[in-house]
């Protein structure tokens, strides 16, 4: 009985928790799409995808929160976005980047994202 118990607690837990999926899980981004990436991305300050990279994001528990203003380019490979940061968020060189600042994001089809709104 206390197996059966704590299997429902487990399974009932994990429904109730958000689900990532992966780009090409997703209708197309577009314009005004909001969504949270999971995991380390780098961020160009230009819309560019040659200019260097001026900050690469730390893999925040909740994602880096971004809503799409232009989608730039699409490849085999993902997808290149122009992304206006919507919640403030930690870099690895330890500056704090504030909420409404864009950058060029490249997000591969293998990326995870969460929350989802297109």
């Amino acid at each position: 009985m206390k197996l059966f118990v704590l299997l429902f607690l487990f399974f009932s837990a994990a429904a109730a928790f958000p689900q990532g999926k992966e780009i090409s899980d997703l209708p197309h981004i577009k314009a005004q799409s909001t969504f949270s990436a999971l995991g380390v991305y780098e961020l160009r300050s230009e819309k560019d995808r040659t200019a260097p990279v001026r900050f690469r994001t730390l893999n925040h528990e909740g994602g880096t929160k971004v809503r799409v203003l232009e989608v730039v380019s699409r490849d085999d490979g993902g997808v290149w976005l122009w992304v206006l940061l919507t919640s403030p968020i930690w870099v690895d060189s330890g500056e704090w980047l504030s909420a409404y600042t864009q950058f060029l994001l490249y997000l591969p089809n293998t990326a995870i994202i969460t929350d989802f709104v297109p």
